[in-house]
């Protein structure tokens, strides 16, 4: 059987020259450091705002152990005579209370989110760390 030659027609787009930034290792660097900044500000920031919503939680409990404490019947005696019913009345109140199940759900988000926040900034530290073994120039920290 005789090969024959077969051209098969290829058509070749041209691609305009790109400008490419190549970044240079040190800013590559300052951009890591600048990240790890930013996620350990927004750690802060969603620390604080923990403990903004555990202080409003406590109140409203304390405010709702009050109530209970407080709390009397028609002949004017407590209404609550013991503790395991004062409990089991602050529990029901709590569950109850829209206010105290929002902020129960937040505070666990926030802590959620800065769990993850925290995964987040151990990786760009290591990213940095390797970066930098691999750099052999001053670094400046502001």
């Amino acid at each position: 059987m005789a090969e024959k030659n077969i051209k098969k027609k290829v058509t070749v787009e041209k691609v305009p020259d790109r400008i490419i930034e190549k970044k240079s290792d040190y800013d590559i660097l300052v951009e890591f450091i600048d990240q790890i900044k930013h996620l350990e500000y927004r750690i802060l920031e969603t620390s604080e705002k923990v403990a903004f919503a555990e202080r409003e939680l406590d109140n409203a409990i304390l405010k709702m152990k009050d109530e209970i404490a407080n709390e009397v019947d028609g002949n004017g005696k407590p209404l609550y005579s013991n503790d395991m019913k004062r409990q089991a009345a602050l529990l029901e109140k709590k569950e109850d209370d829209g206010m105290i199940t929002q902020l129960e759900d937040d505070i666990q988000e926030f802590k959620h989110d800065i769990a993850a926040d925290n995964i987040e900034l151990k990786y760009q530290k290591n990213l940095f760390e390797i970066h930098k073994l691999a750099f052999k120039g001053p670094i400046e920290v502001e």
